[in-house]
């Protein structure tokens, strides 16, 4: 075939949302990777559907707390798009592994998932390697689905503790030298700033006792994510930018 789809088994696609994710590609070619617009069981937007590459600026913004004080701010929350309701056709740095549309000869050039990857970031990586190449990964919203998220992982600190270690090993992956200690330094301190806040929350309102012990647990497995999914390469890809056409 022409495309690779992946699809999460924790999802109900919508009014056609493959046929509308399929000809949005053959209308867009020079993407290489589409993604749609997803949402929650309840009908309300799941924003996850696609994220921007992490940067120094808003990992720092994570790790002091203002992306989650401003979490409509494209500048403070600028990882998840800020208040941007995935409604409209836009260029993205990565599309959702739940709801993913591929190039089959992008696909087949990247030597596709890198299994190094457990459960988190493998989306990520494909998407920056394809971007490596020339790829300009897009989302629609006329492809519409419902995600259940979370059904393949319910402990909070266990995904946690997969979460951080595979922005670790992006990091180590496809950050240069000069920030990678700065990217590390700012992921480090985000479970361990959330820990401190919480538990200090929970001092004075019962209500952030749990979360506070999460964070307290994640931060006491920190030598589980702290280097990242281990020194596995990515898989052989082609090095030739993708042609325009």
């Amino acid at each position: 075939g022409d495309y690779i789809l992946l699809l999460n088994p924790d999802t109900v696609t919508r009014n056609g949302a493959i046929d509308q994710l399929v000809a949005f590609a053959k209308a867009n070619p020079k993407a290489g990777i589409w993604g749609g617009r997803t949402l929650f069981p309840d009908g309300t937007l799941n924003p996850a559907s696609c994220w921007s590459r992490m940067t120094p600026w808003n990992q720092f913004c994570r790790a002091t707390g203002l992306a989650a004080l401003f979490p409509r701010s494209e500048l403070l929350n600028g990882e998840a798009y800020g208040g941007w309701r995935r409604d409209t056709a836009r260029k993205v740095d990565i599309v959702s592994g739940c709801f993913m549309l591929v190039d089959a000869e992008l696909w087949n050039d990247l030597g596709g998932l890198d299994p190094s990857f457990f459960m988190y970031g493998e989306e990520a990586d494909l998407c920056l390697r394809a971007r490596a190449l020339g790829a300009q990964p897009m989302v629609t919203p006329d492809a519409e689905i419902v995600h259940y998220g979370g059904a393949s992982e319910a402990v909070r600190s266990d995904k946690m503790v997969r979460l951080l270690a595979a922005k670790m090993t992006l990091i180590h992956r496809h950050w240069n030298r000069r920030s990678q200690l700065l990217g590390i330094a700012m992921l480090i301190a985000w479970p361990l700033t959330r820990a401190i806040a919480t538990s200090a929350l929970a001092t004075f309102c019962s209500r952030w006792v749990a979360q506070a012990n999460a964070w307290r647990e994640i931060w006491s497995r920190r030598a589980e994510w702290m280097h990242g999914y281990g020194a596995t390469p990515a898989p052989p890809a082609a090095t030739t930018k993708r042609s325009a056409a």
